[in-house]
């Protein structure tokens, strides 16, 4: 079959080589915007990372909605007049609210005049009934003098006073409410929130919205509001620009170290300019092919797709080094050119189409995954080899036919460089790398299973120093803390029951699944309203009716007189209701009035970091539903998506790992047929990820939620050097195995070391999740390739050795 189809398009192709390459040079130029385009689209969002139709995805598109987008752009302002920074804020609000970008700029906190009037009646009855008795307390003791008895020892009636009081209660209720602004404790650090019309999950959005908003600020002069004044940008915004921007530096590494990498070994290889655009340009052309028709079935890359530039480079070149090679030798045995494309395209391409198979099917066989790292991965990494194969049959002969028809292909292929010379037959002390091999594979054996998973995403993270200087200034004003879950419901009915079956669960504590809750508040609009308020307003008119006793004035004096009058004026109170509150702190909880309903908040424990995937899966199972009387609920957020990606993860890694294996399996076995032939082919790939699982965990290296793709991607491109190496040895007629290893070796060393540059320029990443995919794959990498060109010629050559022995 594939012999007829090759002979079918060598023989139109050789005829018109010139026609043959327009067309697809026209096809190339067609697909090459699509493709540049999509490394504009990279999705860094997790959700991206999990299927639409999950639910926690659903929600958090319809939570999104509902609250005009989740997240803010935060401008942090760092100066040393207190006066000016708020002047300045208060011009720059007026101006950001200008833009058609901006549905909301703010550097007051939402009702703070409101709730700083009513802090009374937000406190607790009983703490009030607290401050009653103390103020009472304190009263009678000077109204009795010495005949004033207590049970409290000494030590507490020297609390009495009222300025201890006051201080006490007001750092039990006061936090939100010390200032108007959002400021740091020393008034040096002033945050603006910038409420956009879009989400940060959109790219384009969060740039066009950043772009802009730095140069609204770019139009001020600073230095009349204060000559220190400094100015940087932060929150979920500047975090996903942050993001991308360390993505696409650190994938312009990669591929520059991929590119120069692929460059020199082919010049190495083959001596020649012209040989490096033979083998380079049906690359070139594959990957246009491939991002093209990414675009159009995926339409984005995400973070685990996003590197396959690099990979597909190292992948794609695999085949014309092969290809390339074995027409230069063919020529060198005394082929004219058309035979010798013949023999490369009818030869080579074969043993090229079952590793093409055999890596490409076991990628596509990925797609069956719910993760997206997997299946988005193995959609494009295994159309994309296929696809560069089929460049590699459709414009070498061409090309090379035309060069050789102008003179311009003067190549001699270079065995002796790497593998020696030609007169040696056996594989060297193929004993002694049998058994020493075997003995490394024990020595890792118990490594193995001390490999672990890393769950802490922090660690994952970009490493940014400059950013993390910009967010520890935030904290000064707004302390770090985990995102709320939220649940979407109708009305304050439905949010009271979802409040009382949540604090209902944090009651019962301890459950089957959890070592603890993890529930720490839940709020929801009512919340607004004060409970109690009959009786709050009874205990503050009592207290107001102590401070007007004239003993007071006796007992306290100077500042702390103005303090009692100031207090006494925050005693006239009347009953608040939902409508008295002001709209922009409800619009926290109905965000757009037009998309009926409202959201509940659950706050988990602040101990407990929920960046820690173990942490996020049980906050998840705890909250991600609700069930009240009338109806179940479900709550989603960035921790819940992240702890069902990991789920998601974990699951598909094994599916994935076993798809992987079987789909390699099924070709190798359809190719070779006989079992021990499958067996020798497999090897390499068996022995290489074995030792890549010691190494990995020697070394404290953990998997992750990145390089766990990693895997699959090893399995399926190792077993190209396999593949190849056993045809050439069945093509010599099983008997020089070092013809094998100079021949076929050398190209499968070269082609292992194009993969490993793939890889090598992620290992330098800033972003330690990239990071860990280049030293994972670098290890597997290597230790296939050593496995392929010591473990498996070793074997050959010791069955070899026993057949002649009669012992096989």
């Amino acid at each position: 079959m594939y012999e007829r189809i090759a002979r079918f398009l060598l023989r139109h192709f050789l005829q018109r080589p010139v026609v043959a390459l327009v067309l697809i040079f026209l096809s190339v130029m067609a697909a090459t915007p699509s493709a540049i385009h999509l490394f504009g689209n990279i999705q860094t969002d997790l959700a991206s990372l999990l299927p639409d139709d999950y639910r926690s995805v659903k929600l958090i598109k319809e939570v999104r909605q509902k609250m005009e987008g989740v997240g803010s752009l935060l401008i942090v302002l760092d100066g040393r007049d207190k006066n000016g920074m708020i002047r300045f804020a208060d011009d720059l609000t007026q101006r950001l609210l200008q833009s058609e970008l901006v549905r909301g700029a703010v550097f007051k906190k939402p009702g703070y005049t409101f709730f700083s009037n009513h802090k009374l009646l937000y406190v607790d009855l009983d703490d009030l009934k607290a401050i009653r008795d103390r103020i009472s307390q304190r009263v009678q003791r000077e109204k009795l003098g010495p005949l004033f008895f207590s049970f409290e020892d000494e030590t507490e009636q020297k609390k009495l006073g009222f300025q201890d009081l006051e201080k006490e209660y007001r750092e039990k209720y006061s936090e939100g409410t010390r200032s108007p602004y959002y400021e740091s404790d020393d008034g040096t650090i002033f945050l603006i929130h910038v409420y956009p019309i879009g989400s940060s999950s959109n790219l384009g959005f969060a740039k066009k919205l950043t772009e802009e908003v730095r140069q609204i600020v770019q139009g001020f002069d600073l230095k009349q509001y204060d000559p220190n004044l400094h100015v940087d940008y932060a929150g979920s915004f500047q975090t996903r620009i942050n993001e991308y921007n360390t993505l696409i530096h650190d994938l312009t590494v990669a591929g520059i170290i991929a590119s120069i990498g692929v460059v020199l070994l082919l010049l190495y290889r083959f001596r020649s300019l012209i040989a490096l655009l033979v083998v380079l340009a049906p690359m070139g052309a594959g990957l246009a092919w491939t991002f093209g028709l990414t675009t159009f079935l995926v339409g984005h890359l995400n973070l685990v797709t996003s590197f396959l530039f690099s990979i597909l480079t190292g992948l794609g070149v695999e085949f014309g080094i092969h290809l390339f090679s074995r027409y230069l030798e063919a020529k060198e045995s005394g082929r004219d050119v058309e035979g010798a494309i013949h023999e490369m395209t009818l030869r080579v391409g074969r043993s090229s189409l079952t590793s093409a198979a055999t890596a490409g099917v076991p990628f596509l066989l990925l797609g069956l995954n719910d993760f997206k790292g997997f299946s988005e991965f193995g959609l494009i990494t295994g159309s994309g080899i296929i696809i560069s194969l089929l460049a590699y049959l459709l414009i070498l002969p061409p090309l090379i036919l035309l060069l050789e028809k102008h003179h311009w292909l003067q190549v001699r292929a270079i065995h002796q460089s790497l593998f020696g010379h030609n007169r040696r037959h056996r594989f060297p002390k193929a004993r002694l790398v049998f058994w020493s091999t075997l003995a490394l594979s024990l020595f890792c054996l118990p490594f193995v299973s001390r490999l672990h998973f890393e769950y802490d995403f922090n660690k994952l993270k970009p490493f940014l120093p400059a950013y993390d200087e910009v967010r520890a200034k935030t904290r000064l004003v707004i302390p770090a803390g985990n995102n709320p879950a939220m649940l979407l419901v109708a009305n304050d009915k439905e949010a009271l029951q979802v409040k009382e079956a949540l604090l209902a669960k944090k009651e019962r504590g301890t459950e089957d699944s959890f070592a603890e809750t993890l529930i720490d508040r839940v709020k929801i609009a009512s919340d607004l309203v004060p409970g109690d308020q009959e009786a709050k307003l009874k205990v503050i008119g009592e207290i107001k009716q102590l401070l007007e006793d004239p003993l007071i004035r006796k007992f306290v004096k100077g500042k702390r007189e103005k303090d009692i009058e100031k207090f006494t004026q925050s005693l006239e109170l009347t009953e608040v209701t939902l409508a008295d509150v002001p709209e922009d702190a409800k619009r926290i909880f109905y965000g757009r009035k037009e998309i009926p309903g409202q959201v509940v908040f659950v706050f988990s424990d602040p101990r407990f970091e929920l960046s820690d995937g173990q942490i996020a899966m049980r906050f998840r199972d705890e909250v991600a539903s609700v069930v009240t009387p009338q109806k179940t609920f479900y709550a989603t957020s960035d921790a819940i998506i992240f702890a069902e990606v990991l789920r998601a993860m974990l699951k598909d890694s094994t599916k994935a790992i076993v798809l992987t294996l079987l789909g390699v399996l099924f070709f190798v076995a359809l190719d070779f047929r006989k079992p021990l032939r499958v067996a020798l082919v497999m090897l390499p790939i068996v022995g290489g990820v074995f030792w890549m699982c010691g190494i990995m965990a020697l070394i404290g290296l953990k998997f992750n939620f990145y390089n766990m793709v990693v895997v699959p991607a090893v399995i399926a491109t190792a077993i190209d050097n396999g593949v190849h190496m056993y045809h050439r040895y069945i093509e010599e007629g099983f008997t020089s195995v070092w013809t094998v290893v100079r021949t076929a070796g050398q190209a499968a060393f070269l082609s292992s070391m194009m993969n490993i540059f793939g890889f090598m320029g992620l290992v330098f990443a800033n972003h330690r999740g990239l990071a860990s995919i280049g030293q994972v794959a670098m290890i597997g990498m290597v230790s296939c390739m050593i496995t392929s060109l010591t473990i498996f010629p070793a074997v050959l050559q010791v069955l070899q050795d026993w057949r002649k022995k009669g012992t096989l």
